[in-house]
């Protein structure tokens, strides 16, 4: 299934999966946009309590600058099927 240190590349699935990973990468401050809208919503709705969906929002407004303080390696590095980070402190 991952490919990498395996004599044949990645499956199907994985190539898949991989896929969206430009887009992703792309789009990613129009979804945190959009997980702050939701949450906000859920928050106003009252499915999520308040406090929560301030931690959230919160938690959320944080990823930008820890996103920025992370160093990708190459694929090689690791063998494995996407890049690998540093965990982000949040």
């Amino acid at each position: 299934m991952w490919g990498g240190r395996f004599g044949e590349g990645p499956a199907a699935i994985m190539r898949e999966i991989n896929a969206s990973i430009p887009f992703d990468k792309a789009l990613w401050r129009q979804d945190l946009a959009a997980s702050k809208a939701h949450v906000a919503m859920l928050g106003a709705c009252g499915i999520v309590a308040g406090e929560d969906a301030l931690a959230i929002e919160q938690g959320l407004s944080r990823i930008p600058r820890a996103a920025a303080t992370i160093r990708s390696r190459p694929i090689s590095a690791y063998g494995c099927a996407t890049r690998s980070t540093r965990p982000m402190r949040l």
